[in-house]
């Protein structure tokens, strides 16, 4: 056989060797959080699913843990140098200012998806980020304010320094607290330090940071609800076969709904493990319990009016009770 019949024959020969997955589709991810931290895990059960179900099609690859910081990550997911990105909306502010309206949802995932409200988030999410939302997860996770070693009987903050994310900036400057804006990784050396009095985090897991070493009290009540977001980059989405976008959705929907199934065994096991390391409880009572509560809620929503005042008008029916 001529050679170059004999190199035709082998290069198509080596074409029908090509397995399935040869035209599988990797999409590379970031976390906010490391992946075993309890806020880190859902896109990990969200690239499990992908993994698993869309073998030969697209799979989810997680890049380490700090390869992108956590304010950079909605640029980078926006521009494509990364596929997804789980981030917080409040760390995204930069590119979209009303985000951060995922901490004030009151709805399931269900209602969410149901009512329009996933739909408009997701709508302005494509318009100022470049992306696609697949998933909401973290509610009904309540925030709570730690603090070192100062006590507070009432609701007022007014003396104490304070490590945020913009999550709480408004509610605690409208409590008279001073804030700090630290990154995660950064915490535990302020607590260790004394550079600040306390900060805010969720009710769930302040023992994987190390912050419990440094953490005396919690204030009860919790305010706001965590919400993380699992998003892809909206040009790769574009590219996605429908079968790939409905898997991705699916897996997001799961990663949300995990959340809910776990909240009542989780609730308990994070007081135990805070009681253990010697978190006591602060419970407001009564008008400073309402007025705590209040104060919270007011601010959240006059920050985000400020913001987008047209947007924030349209969502709070549809997040809230």
């Amino acid at each position: 056989m001529p050679r170059t019949k004999l190199l035709a024959a082998a290069a198509l020969s080596a074409a029908l060797a090509l397995p399935a997955t040869a035209q599988e589709i990797k999409l590379s991810a970031i976390n906010f959080l490391p992946n075993d931290q309890i806020f880190g895990i859902p896109l990990v059960e969200f690239a499990n699913i992908v993994n698993k179900e869309g073998k030969g099609a697209v799979q989810v690859d997680i890049r380490p843990y700090g390869a992108i910081p956590v304010f950079e990550m909605g640029n980078a997911v926006k521009g494509g140098v990364v596929d997804i990105a789980s981030v917080p909306g409040t760390f995204i502010q930069n590119l979209l200012p009303v985000a951060d309206v995922t901490k004030l949802i009151q709805r399931t995932p269900d209602e969410l998806r149901q009512n329009g409200g996933f739909a408009l988030l997701n709508a302005l999410h494509n318009q100022k980020v470049n992306v696609q939302i697949v998933s909401v997860h973290g509610q009904p996770v309540p925030f709570h304010i730690y603090l070192r070693d100062k006590k507070i009987d009432k609701a007022d903050l007014t003396g104490f320094k304070l490590r945020i994310t913009p999550v709480y900036r408004a509610f605690f400057r409208a409590l008279g607290g001073q804030i700090v804006v630290i990154a995660p990784a950064e915490v535990l050396t302020a607590l260790e330090r004394g550079t600040v009095d306390g900060y805010g985090w969720p009710l769930w897991d302040i023992k994987s940071g190390g912050w419990d070493k440094f953490t005396k009290y919690r204030v009860d009540p919790g305010f706001y609800y965590v919400a993380g977001q699992i998003m892809v980059n909206l040009d790769k989405w574009k590219q996605l076969k429908p079968e790939a976008k409905a898997l991705l959705n699916r897996a997001g929907l799961e990663a949300d709904k995990g959340v809910f199934k776990k909240q009542a065994e989780m609730d308990a096991r994070y007081k135990k493990e805070q009681a253990d390391a010697g978190v006591q409880v602060i419970t407001l009572q009564g008008a400073e319990r309402e007025k705590y509560i209040k104060t919270a809620y007011d601010a959240g929503w006059a920050e985000l009016e400020q913001l987008d005042a047209e947007n924030t008008k349209k969502l709070k029916p549809l997040l809230s009770k």
